[in-house]
């Protein structure tokens, strides 16, 4: 089948590349019944490979006739394509395909795949199984019920159910090269030192651990991705075909990665109360600064009551008194200079130190920032400069990032009616 893998590509090829129409010549296959020397049994000739190509292009002439031509095939009729190349390789007698698909809840056509007279109309899709992935914590028993149903109607046991914790882990066909490191309960790991192994655990994307097989595909074609800073970029390497996430949650191949920005996965710490310049963040992203008194050499800063006692330990060697409005802290305005900290009255000309450490944006993004739909960090200023200054700085540690401005409209507050600036 190696020759006949090759005509199939080209066959494929022709359509979605929009190469020239192709014809076979299958003059040069052996005869039916001719004897295999090297391997035993005999030849099935050209046949099986000429219903193969003949099935797969009626696939594909069907598919632009319905829809037009650069139409997408859908998962049943990419289906369909594999069982009928299953088909050729059986022809022989000689060799074995075992397929299994795996199609999600929602895909209505894959799930009715083997309904009715299937076997008298498509016995093609007699060479798969056939598996629903549910994700556990996503599936609900009225759903499931509802696939049983299917399958006691189909008389044929599918689909199989496939349960799994987190399919872009247990499903994903696409590789990363053995060097590359994947995320686990004891850290990272190279890949080719979990290949093969039981019980692996892993860390999705929100953090969590979840059950995780790692084996090797063979070998395939590979592309060097170098991702983040310019200047000092993560390289990885990874197959054409692997899915990657990009921060609006799409999924995107790698070979289409040019240019584009990747979802990327932050550790979150812990804090330490004893950190400087994590608590300054956090004062310079939510607090109001007022002077006690002419003489004094302390600055008062106010802020919004603190709920997160994680948060709230930052404060415990400053000392910080609270009423049911704001939270107080006195400090030295000595050591806020010394760290660079401007201690502007307005909010508007606020801005970043100038000595910055990250553990300082650690804290401003802990008094003001949101996390939208888990794809994207908010952080919200009045200041131009500050906003400006993190732009920079963020561009620094090689992530990329954007403003928008929130156009004035009128808010309404317990004391009167207010139209805030731009």
């Amino acid at each position: 089948m190696h020759h006949g893998s090759d005509a199939i590509k080209i066959l494929i090829e022709s359509y979605f590349l929009h190469k020239s129409t192709v014809r076979f010549d299958y003059r040069d296959i052996r005869k039916k019944g001719s004897l295999l020397v090297t391997s035993g049994g005999k030849a099935p000739g050209p046949q099986p490979l000429k219903d193969c190509i003949h099935n797969i292009t009626k696939i594909l002439d069907r598919a632009i006739e319905v829809r037009g031509v650069g139409s997408k095939l859908t998962t049943l009729e990419v289906h369909d394509v594999l069982c009928f190349i299953a088909n050729a390789v059986l022809a022989g007698g000689i060799r074995r395909a075992a397929l299994i698909s795996l199609f999600s809840f929602n895909d209505n056509e894959m799930m009715a795949c083997k309904s009715g007279a299937w076997w008298e109309k498509n016995p093609q899709r007699g060479r798969a199984n056939n598996s629903v992935v549910l994700v556990r914590h996503k599936i609900h028993k009225k759903d499931f019920m509802d696939i049983w149903k299917i399958v006691e109607a189909s008389k044929s046991g599918e689909p199989g159910v496939f349960f799994t914790n987190d399919k872009e882990l247990l499903c994903n066909p696409c590789c990363l090269t053995g060097d590359n490191k994947l995320l686990t309960d004891n850290g990272y790991v190279d890949i080719s030192n979990l290949s093969g192994k039981d019980n692996i655990k892993l860390q999705n994307k929100f953090g969590e651990i979840v059950d995780g097989i790692v084996w090797k595909t063979g070998t395939k074609e590979v592309l060097e991705i170098k991702a983040g800073n310019k200047n000092d970029p993560v390289i990885f390497k990874a197959t054409p075909d692997h899915i990657f996430e990009e921060v609006d949650g799409n999924e995107i191949e790698a070979k289409d990665l040019y240019n584009k920005r990747l979802s990327p996965f932050y550790k979150l710490k812990t804090i330490d109360n004893d950190n400087v310049y994590m608590r300054y963040g956090f004062i310079l992203g939510d607090g109001t600064f007022r002077y006690n008194s002419d003489k004094s050499k302390n600055v008062q800063c106010s802020f919004t009551p603190i709920k997160d006692d994680e948060v709230k330990s930052l404060f415990d060697k400053t000392g910080w008194s609270d009423n049911e409005s704001n939270y107080t802290v006195n400090i030295s305005y000595d050591e806020l200079e010394q760290y660079g900290i401007n201690t502007s009255l307005s909010t508007y000309d606020r801005e970043l130190p100038s000595k910055l450490d990250n553990d300082f944006l650690t804290g401003l993004y802990s008094a003001n920032g949101c996390i939208i739909n888990n794809k994207r960090v908010s952080y919200k200023t009045t200041s131009y400069k500050l906003r400006d200054k993190l732009i920079e700085e963020l561009s620094s540690l090689g992530i990329n990032s954007y403003y928008t401005t929130n156009k004035p409209k009128l808010i309404k507050w317990n004391n009167g009616e207010y139209m805030p600036k731009e």
